[in-house]
């Protein structure tokens, strides 16, 4: 990296391209690779070890400014040594909000990622007049024809981080809906109203700096969680942030295994109902995808 003000520094409003590099090049995201769950489960395991080598490497520094104290004979003085634990400790919190609202965003990706490969496979059996209420960006749909799937067109536009607008996207295309939030009896209704604070949590760290505002305060409210108002989130206050990760991992886990029995369910719907064949060599394709599961056998495959 040249220094600041270098003279091949160009400022952005010059700028005519957005710089990117592959994946390969990017090291944490190097080896991260396969089903979008397994991709997910990845990034997740990359952030918890970025926590962990922050508090490995803060140890470490401390017990070698001791040691090279001890060394030199130099007896401690009256102010602060080696690294200062509240700078510690400051930017270890603001890293691990950073690091929790990626893992929030990280799991809205993995819907959508999810979904619009899901779409791909499924294309041949989902009959259009599903999609009768998706609307399209006429402008975007002129500029990526032909370079673009219909997937990912429908799909990559919406915002994930609302469990509605999953249940809807689910229905779409294998006619089921995971959530049904507003369900008095759903049989994960307590996942439903953990999820939800999790993303308004997202909406908080992305919009106010993570500072409780009393709009906010009053949808966490409603789901039954108590939140000061004027108050920051704190990831590091009683493991919140670990929590977090932890229900985001088994979420994605149980979701992937719901939706490969729902999209079996769906197939062989179409295989009886509308006289459909479902070559066996999707069957590859599907597991690829969603993971090896009993389900599968359950469909009549051509």
């Amino acid at each position: 990296m040249r220094t600041k003000g270098a003279k091949n520094f160009v400022s952005f409003e010059k700028r005519t391209a957005v710089e990117t590099s592959s994946s390969k090049e990017v090291r944490h995201l190097a080896n991260i690779k396969g089903s979008p769950l397994e991709e997910f489960r990845d990034l997740l395991k990359h952030q918890e070890n970025f926590l962990d080598w922050v508090d490995r490497r803060h140890v470490v520094i401390v017990e070698l400014k001791n040691e090279v104290r001890r060394l030199g004979k130099q007896s401690k003085g009256k102010g602060p040594t080696g690294a200062k634990e509240a700078t510690f400790v400051k930017y270890r919190w603001y890293a691990e909000q950073l690091v929790l609202l990626e893992a929030i965003n990280a799991f809205e990706s993995f819907y959508k990622k999810t979904l619009v490969c899901l779409g791909t496979l499924l294309r041949d059996y989902v009959q259009p007049e599903a999609f009768r209420d998706i609307k399209i960006d006429a402008p975007l749909v002129w500029s990526t024809a032909g370079q673009i799937s219909a997937p990912a067109l429908m799909f990559e536009q919406s915002l994930f981080h609302d469990l509605e607008a999953v249940d809807k996207c689910l229905h779409m295309l294998v006619e089921d809906r995971r959530y049904n939030q507003n369900a008095p009896k759903s049989t994960v209704a307590d996942r439903v109203k953990a999820l939800r604070a999790i993303f308004q949590i997202r909406h908080t760290l992305s919009h106010n700096n993570g500072l409780v505002t009393e709009g906010d305060a009053s949808k966490f409210k409603r789901l039954k969680f108590q939140i000061a108002v004027g108050e920051v989130i704190d990831p590091a206050k009683n493991y919140l942030g670990i929590a977090v990760f932890r229900i985001l991992g088994a979420e994605a886990n149980e979701i992937t295994t719901w939706l490969a029995c729902a999209t079996a369910a769906f197939l062989q719907k179409c295989i009886t109902n509308r006289g459909l064949a479902v070559p066996s060599a999707q069957r590859q394709d599907l597991e690829s995808l969603l993971g090896v599961h009993p389900c599968w056998a359950t469909i009549t495959w051509s």
